[in-house]
């Protein structure tokens, strides 16, 4: 079956402005992976933040995504339902709390940098620096 993969907010906007920052497993996963996802609540979490995609933003987070490749998936309530799996998460950043459980919900792998998200031991969370 072929990999599926959710890429954490970071990920979308190092692969959306051409960032160095990806490990070549990193971009093993992506180029192995047959469907990549973005969720709306990293495109939420770009707007609140304000974070930026190196000068290459338009206005309109989704098509930009979308011009990637990247599918997006909106946050629905299977997902919210699946925040509670991850209570040891308390505390730490809700957008990531949010994304590892919207991963979880669609059954897919998670590619992330977050050192406390990679440290979960969920073999779904693929550590993007390893």
């Amino acid at each position: 079956m072929a990999q599926r993969t959710l890429v954490d907010t970071h990920i979308a906007v190092w692969v959306a402005s051409n960032a160095k920052r990806l490990s070549k497993s990193a971009k093993q996963v992506l180029s192995s992976s047959s469907e990549i996802f973005l969720s709306t609540i990293s495109i939420a979490e770009l707007e609140l933040k304000g974070l930026a995609l190196n000068n290459m933003y338009s206005g309109d987070y989704k098509n930009h995504f979308e011009k990637v490749g990247f599918e997006i998936v909106d946050f629905g309530v299977g997902a919210a339902t699946s925040l509670r799996r991850f209570g040891q998460l308390d505390g730490h950043d809700a957008f990531d709390r949010m994304i590892l459980a919207h991963a979880a919900s669609l059954k897919v792998d998670l590619l992330t940098s977050d050192q406390v998200l990679t440290s979960l031991g969920l073999d779904w969370v693929i550590d993007a620096e390893a």
